[in-house]
């Protein structure tokens, strides 16, 4: 399954064969920003914010994440970058790979992949996720959603050259990965 996401600097869109599936808006409360994702209905799907701490300093940043009505950790860690929660006593795993390039896991078996366009014109910032059948785009969606979000790469600006990640990766890229499709 193939998955385009558009992302401009507050909002982005999830299209599978290009309907709408999920949709994600910025807002801020008491001067703290807010990502929320919501399905093709406008329901509230996700809800993503930091976790409160009274300093936070290094490359590693914890948020609160709210998916299907359940309150679970983000772990994103900059060195090595890479992203984890756990829903349901199932890891989840996003890792970022040099370039444009990320792959996702579900208890060490790889479910999804992502790929940035490098040059983008305009706003928006085009991507797409191809994923396994049978993978929940609900949770894939949160994850993207969270980390190209919250990671303060998306510039205000008419033109963007995208080199990608060029440091040390967490875990190899399998370039030999294809999606299990039904």
């Amino acid at each position: 399954m193939e998955i385009v996401i558009d992302i401009r600097k507050f909002s982005a869109t999830f299209k599978i064969n290009d309907e709408l599936v999920f949709r994600g808006d910025t807002s801020t409360k008491r001067w703290r920003y807010r990502w929320q994702l919501f399905d093709a209905k406008d329901q509230i799907v996700t809800t993503i914010r930091f976790k409160p701490s009274f300093i936070s300093f290094g490359l590693n940043t914890v948020y609160l994440m709210n998916i299907n009505n359940e309150d679970i950790i983000l772990d994103i860690k900059g060195y090595k970058p890479h992203a984890k929660i756990v829903i349901n006593n199932d890891l989840y795993l996003a890792v970022v790979h040099k370039g444009n390039k990320m792959s996702f896991f579900k208890n060490d078996r790889q479910f999804a992949s992502l790929e940035q366009r490098a040059i983008n014109l305009g706003l928006i910032t085009k991507t797409i996720a191809t994923t396994d059948d049978d993978a929940d785009i609900t949770i894939l969606a949160a994850l993207i959603y969270a980390i190209t979000c919250t990671y303060d790469a998306i510039r205000n600006s008419s033109a963007q050259v995208n080199f990608g990640y060029i440091g040390p990766e967490f875990r190899k890229i399998a370039n030999e990965w294809i999606p299990n499709l039904k």
